[in-house]
Order: C-alpha cells, then sequence, then structure tokens
C-alpha cells in the first residue's frame, strides 16, 4: 500500500504520529507546515493533523475534494466538529483515533456498518457501537486491548487500540452524506432592490431594513408598521387590530438582547402610547447616542417555542446554519444544532433532533411536525439563497427571534442582517 500523506502543522504532531504509525506498521509520509490553514489546504493529505482549532470556513476546501482527509484538530469543540461532519469529514480531536479512521479509509472502509463482527465478543461490539455487516472484511481483537482489520486468509491490518477504534467509527458513520441537492434560487427577487438597501459601509442593518431585504426574497413576514410618534403607534395598533406587540426600532439597541424594549399583549391605544414613550426613554437613557428609528407595531401572536437562528456563506454554494432555543431556559442549556445547506428535508430534521427540547418544535401530531419542517426548510432555504447571491456584501444574517406557532408555521420577528466591507473596497480599488 501507498504511504499515507499526513500534514500537521507542528513537529511535535509529526513526531507523536510516526510513533503511533510505528507501532502499527503504517507507512507514512509525514508533511510539517506552519499553519492549520496551510494543512487543510495541502493536496492529497489523507490525514490533517491541527495543534489549535480552526475556522470553519477552512473546512469546505478539503471536503470538497474527490477523497477528503481526516481530521485532527486538538482544541476540537462542538460545533466543528458537527461542521465536519455535516461537510463530510471524519473528524475527532486526538491523533491516535485520527490515525485509526485515517487506516480504514486507507483500506477501503468507508462505511463501517458494513463489517463483519462475529471475532468479536460482545463488550468489544457496544463498545464499538455497531452492529455488525456481511462484508468479507472483519475486524478481530489481536494482542491485548488492539484491533486489526482481517480479510480473508490476508494479513491482519492493525487499527489501534479498542477505544480508539470505536471513536474512529462513530467519527466515519457521523459524516453525512457528500452529494447535496443544488442550492435553491428564489425566482423573481429583484437584487437591485436589495442592493439599494444594503449599499453603504460595514454596518448591521435596523430591524425594519432587514426585514424589507428578506421581504424581496419572498420570506413570510409579519404585518407591522414602523412608527415613529406615539400617536401613529396608536393609530396602526387600532387598525391591525388589538392585542399588539411593540419593539424597539433601531440599528444600535437590538431588541432581543434588551427584554424591556419589546413588549406583547398590549391591548389598548393608550397603553400604546404609554409604552411608545417609556420605551424610547429607555433606550435613549441607556444609550444616548443610539440611532432611534421609532417603534415597530405588529399582531400579537402565541409561540409555542423561541428560535434564534444565524446563516453565512462558508464557499461557493455552502451556506451553514446554527440555530437555538431563544427563550432564557433554553439559552441557558445551550441548546444549540447546526446545519449546512443545502440539505434534503431528511438532513434537516436530523439537525433539528439534535436539539433536546425539539419536541417543542414538532407539536404533538405527525401533521404538525410535518408542517413545522416544511415552513422552517422553506425559510432556511430563501435565506440561503440571499446569502448566496450577495456572498461579498452579506457577513451574516441574523434572526434573534423566530416563533413557533400553534400549528407549526414560523413567524420572523426579529432581523439582522449584517453588511461587509465590500463596496467600500470597490471604492478605494476603483480606477
Amino acid at each position: 500500500m501507498d504511504r499515507l500523506l499526513v500534514v500537521c502543522d507542528a513537529p511535535e504532531l509529526s513526531t507523536e504520529l510516526a510513533g503511533l504509525a510505528a507501532a502499527l506498521d503504517f507507512a507514512l509520509e509525514l508533511v510539517v507546515v506552519e499553519r492549520a490553514e496551510d494543512a487543510l489546504a495541502h493536496p492529497g493529505a489523507g490525514l490533517v493533523c491541527v495543534s489549535g482549532t480552526v475556522d470553519g470556513r477552512a473546512l469546505v476546501a478539503p471536503a470538497s475534494r474527490k477523497s477528503p482527509p481526516v481530521l485532527v484538530v486538538l482544541e476540537m469543540d462542538p460545533r466543528l466538529e458537527a461542521l465536519a461532519a455535516a461537510l463530510g469529514l471524519a473528524a475527532c480531536d486526538e491523533p491516535s483515533v485520527g490515525l485509526s479512521a485515517a487506516r480504514l479509509v486507507a483500506e477501503g472502509i468507508e462505511q463501517p456498518a458494513s463489517l463483519s463482527l462475529r471475532a468479536l465478543s460482545p463488550l468489544t461490539r457496544r463498545r464499538l457501537g455497531l452492529q455488525g455487516g456481511r462484508a468479507n472484511a472483519r475486524l478481530e481483537q489481536v494482542g491485548d486491548g488492539q484491533l486489526a482489520l482481517v480479510r480473508g486468509d490476508d494479513p491482519p491490518v492493525p487499527l489501534g487500540r479498542i477505544a480508539d477504534v470505536a471513536r474512529a467509527v462513530r467519527a466515519l458513520a457521523e459524516r453525512r452524506p457528500r452529494t447535496r441537492p443544488p442550492m435553491p434560487v428564489v425566482e423573481g427577487a429583484d437584487r437591485s432592490a436589495v442592493l439599494d438597501i444594503i449599499l453603504g459601509p460595514p454596518r448591521a442593518l435596523s430591524d425594519p431594513a432587514s426585514k424589507s431585504v428578506l421581504d424581496l426574497y419572498g420570506l413570510a413576514l409579519p404585518v407591522e408598521e414602523l412608527c415613529a410618534s406615539p400617536s401613529r403607534a396608536a393609530s396602526e395598533a387600532t387598525r391591525i387590530g388589538f392585542p399588539v406587540r411593540l419593539a424597539l426600532a433601531s440599528p444600535d439597541l437590538r431588541a432581543s438582547d434588551h427584554p424591556d424594549l419589546h413588549v406583547d399583549g398590549v391591548d389598548s391605544a393608550a397603553r400604546v402610547r404609554e409604552i411608545y414613550r417609556q420605551m424610547m426613554a429607555i433606550a435613549a437613557a441607556r444609550q444616548p447616542d443610539a440611532r432611534l428609528l421609532g417603534v415597530t407595531v405588529s399582531a400579537s401572536t402565541t409561540a409555542r417555542a423561541l428560535l434564534w437562528v444565524r446563516l453565512a456563506c462558508a464557499g461557493e454554494d455552502v451556506v451553514v446554519v446554527d440555530f437555538g432555543f431563544a427563550d432564557p431556559h433554553g439559552a441557558a442549556a445551550n441548546d444549540v444544532a447546526l446545519v449546512v445547506l443545502p440539505t434534503d428535508p431528511e438532513g434537516l430534521e436530523r439537525a433539528l433532533v439534535r436539539l433536546r427540547g425539539h419536541a417543542l418544535l414538532f407539536g404533538e401530531t405527525p401533521g404538525e411536525k410535518r408542517r413545522f419542517i416544511s415552513a422552517f426548510a422553506e425559510m432556511l432555504f430563501r435565506l440561503a439563497a440571499l446569502a448566496r447571491d450577495f456572498p461579498e456584501e452579506i457577513v451574516e444574517i441574523e434572526l434573534p427571534r423566530v416563533a413557533v406557532l400553534p400549528g407549526g408555521d414560523v413567524e420572523i420577528r426579529e432581523a439582522r442582517i449584517e453588511i461587509g466591507d465590500a463596496f467600500t473596497r470597490r471604492l478605494v480599488e476603483a480606477p
């Protein structure tokens, strides 16, 4: 077998891997580079080991290769691990585990579930987390706590300690399919109108401006009005119908960050005027230089759950979506998940199930579950199309509050689009 190309960003990792490989009789070609980004970009690597952490966007390029590498990140965090798996990469935080995974891949074992486990004890099978398949290749225990891959009468191929192989198998099994559906396209979206709104220096758009952009991409938004005076707010509330929701509109003070700057269930014009004045006074006292656009007025709705969603382009036709519960309990529990778009409904459902509180989202009937997944997917796909159409201009799209309504529909209550320096750079670079 050809030598496996291993790229590291630290000499110590190279030395450690050489020792591990020698014990497994595994031929390696070791290359040491200066930066983690250089290791990830190295062509032909079968195993990449980095000593720190990495920007998730740097995983897109190696994941797009015909034969992507196994990834070892010593400072791995749950989000990075989930992102790697969603992109189709096997990722772990220990060189010994990465070496076991790389050896399985080098031996042509892409799906560990197909391996025969007949020669293993029930305890070892449980540790591996596999049921066992009927492939010609099988796992056998050799020596003291070591596993090897065996094909027919060929000599055993050492894989490493049982614990390392078990983690390697999980890393390989958790990878999502690398073939994804095409990125959705929103037909009829007025891109020139979007440019008119987002044109300018780096900044975060206000909630009303952000929602104006989302509206151009056909996202379902609540009927609401931006009001610059107490009397106008009371008039619009009367037109919409009580009870109503009031929220401060400001690019500098987000309602989601300040619970006293949004109020639900306001039931009279007099209360609307009173709360309007209170909000403006609180905001002015909290941040005297804040830009205060007024207050938005919309109909009150009951939410069975509140989510936050954060979305950004990670490469050509790759959009990463982080999401989680926005209520105080969900935020305190850090109940979050991640999905890479485009994906199919099954992939989105798998991502949603990773939330511990997903039962709140799915409702009590199969119909509610289907309706929610459909509505959530529609929202994400339209957001992804927007981010993909303006990858240089839009840094991030954030929805701090997305309400899941009874029945399964979703309502975007607050939005924020962060604009980068693309327009400024174009002015500087212009001849």
